[in-house]
């Protein structure tokens, strides 16, 4: 009976053998194919701090400088606004608005958009709640904004409704940044601070 379980247990003993091998050795070809920085989230930081590094030509504006540049772009500089952006440059400004400024942005809308809102305007107070985002990025060696979202006293306002203010917002915006900067290759924030690396 002993003799008949000696094979058996030798067999096992072979089997265990060989799978202990077989992992050992994928474990260590692991190790080997291994690179640093590949999935280590500190030497991926590292690297994004060492690309935004501030050149020597970079232009710092306070969080009230751009917020001012903003506004004005946007046709409403007196408006007490609150502006808040993201680290992934999404910009909301939040305040009263003027209802002639909201009636002005729609102006470019499509006539039935325009003669629905407009209507809808007609019956609310000269100041609104206002709240709009929008995208900051840079193109063609200019800062450009693209809408997101807005909400005017709750509502939402589709952001087809006003596409037609942001290619004068962008040109009023980057004129008024050629004073400080001739080109502008991207915008990013950095201690409470807007960069823009020429």
């Amino acid at each position: 009976m002993k003799r008949k379980q000696l094979p058996i247990i030798i067999l096992l003993i072979v089997i265990i053998g060989v799978a202990f091998f077989s992992i050992t050795r994928k474990n260590s070809d692991n190790i080997e194919n291994h690179h640093p920085g590949s999935i280590e989230m500190n030497t991926d930081e590292h690297s994004t701090e060492t690309e935004t590094e501030k050149s020597a030509d970079a232009v710092e504006l306070t969080a009230e400088e751009w917020q001012a540049l903003i506004l004005d772009a946007l046709g409403c500089a007196d408006m007490q606004a609150e502006t808040a952006i993201s680290s992934e440059n999404e910009m909301t400004i939040s305040g009263k608005l003027p209802k002639e400024t909201i009636t002005n942005w729609l102006s470019d809308a499509d006539e039935d958009s325009k003669g629905m809102y407009q209507s809808i305007l007609s019956f609310m107070p000269d100041s609104l709640d206002t709240s709009l985002t929008c995208q900051i990025d840079s193109s063609d060696g200019k800062v450009k904004l693209s809408g997101t979202s807005m909400t005017v006293a709750g509502i939402d306002v589709p952001m087809d409704v006003l596409g037609g203010i942001w290619p004068s917002v962008n040109d009023t915006l980057n004129q008024s940044l050629k004073e400080k900067t001739d080109s502008v290759s991207s915008v990013r924030t950095e201690n409470g601070k807007i960069i823009l690396e020429p």
